[in-house]
């Protein structure tokens, strides 16, 4: 939103020729303007020379509804300085901290240093947005000394460092230093050994992938919810990654329903701690996923999958899956005991049918 198509009232105070009436008024929020805009000049008033009207200006926005300041962070137009206020003395609000990662516009840095403050709740609402967390691994840095990191919060968060490490090793890897030039009259030698054509390529292809691969996740991130939905509908498996993480639930399940979604993504997207509660209960209840014994055996690891549904699951497992999940420490206790058990079982009764 440009200066021009500002209400005047609201022109009239961000331009600083509003009298000090004026703008007790809007600190109050008791002028008629749109509650957007309004908190655009609330926010500019919290940090004016004016002490009563700034005091005034940072009540009424910490007494705003989450709805109300969600609605102002998302829109497009939001300007940096109402992101950076919000996230720094509104970090307890789950709703608020959420909106103000998934958009774009956040600058990292605010996110970073309200990081440490906050409260469980909130942390996992912002660890659903995985989009923002890959692309930001000092973030991912400061969320994990955040002293407020539970235990599903911190395997959620250890599932994203394990992520983003994988690809910092595969670029140290896959990095080729660049050779130093020749003297003119080495390179002129015909018979000089030069490097291997295919070597060259397979760096170029590696970096040109680490553009491209970034290059998706800004995209996605910037898109709206109806296009995030149509991609996860009609998009490729890269993006479909991508869309399964999101922290909307319709784009997420989009994924999970689209047409396009293959037998080996749902195994994996089945295995995912990172994904919503809802993407693991709507496999977990889908009569068509669980034909595939994979996705079974992925749905019983996974520590998201209600222990009551994992339990039913088992019964469908082979003793020597069954045996394996009973002994993983990476998944909960309650899950391990019942593998156990069922194990125990199902050889006992073996045992007594070859005695008989």
């Amino acid at each position: 939103m440009t200066q021009g198509d500002l209400h005047p009232i609201s022109e009239r105070i961000l331009g600083g020729r509003a009298p000090e009436p004026l703008c007790r008024a809007a600190a109050r929020g008791a002028v008629p303007i749109p509650p957007a805009e309004l908190i655009r000049v609330q926010v500019y008033l919290a940090g004016s020379g004016m002490a009563a009207v700034a005091a005034t200006a940072c009540a009424s926005l910490k007494e705003k509804e989450s709805s109300e300041v969600v609605g102002a962070i998302t829109a497009k137009d939001c300007r940096v300085e109402v992101l950076e206020w919000f996230a720094c003395r509104r970090e307890k609000d789950p709703d608020v901290m959420a909106a103000l990662v998934r958009n774009p516009a956040t600058p990292v840095a605010v996110l970073i240093e309200a990081a440490g403050r906050l409260p469980g709740d909130t942390m996992e609402r912002v660890l659903d947005n995985q989009v923002r967390l890959l692309a930001s691994p000092d973030l991912v840095e400061a969320l994990a000394a955040n002293p407020a990191l539970d235990g599903a919060a911190r395997t959620r968060l250890h599932d994203i460092q394990t992520e983003l490490e994988r690809r910092a090793s595969r670029r140290a890897r896959e990095a080729v230093r660049p050779p130093e030039p020749l003297p003119a009259e080495v390179a002129a030698d015909p018979d000089l050994p030069v490097a291997s054509p295919a070597a060259q390529k397979d760096a170029e292809v590696t970096e040109v992938e680490e553009e491209q691969e970034a290059a998706v996740i800004v995209r996605i991130m910037n898109l709206g919810v109806p296009e995030k939905i149509t991609l996860a509908l009609k998009g490729n498996k890269e993006e479909r990654s991508i869309l399964i993480r999101d922290p909307v639930k319709v784009v997420s399940m989009a994924v999970i329903k689209g047409p396009k979604l293959t037998d080996s993504e749902a195994e994996t997207i089945a295995g995912m701690r990172n994904v919503s509660e809802d993407v693991i209960r709507y496999i977990s209840e889908s009569r068509e996923w669980l034909k595939n014994y994979g996705v079974v055996v992925a749905l019983c690891k996974n520590s998201k999958t209600p222990v009551r549904k994992a339990q039913i699951l088992m019964n469908r497992l082979n003793n020597r899956d069954l045996k394996m999940l009973g002994a993983d420490r990476n998944i909960s206790e309650a899950v391990r005991t019942l593998a156990r058990r069922f194990f125990t079982a199902r050889t006992a009764t073996k045992t007594i049918s070859y005695k008989r």
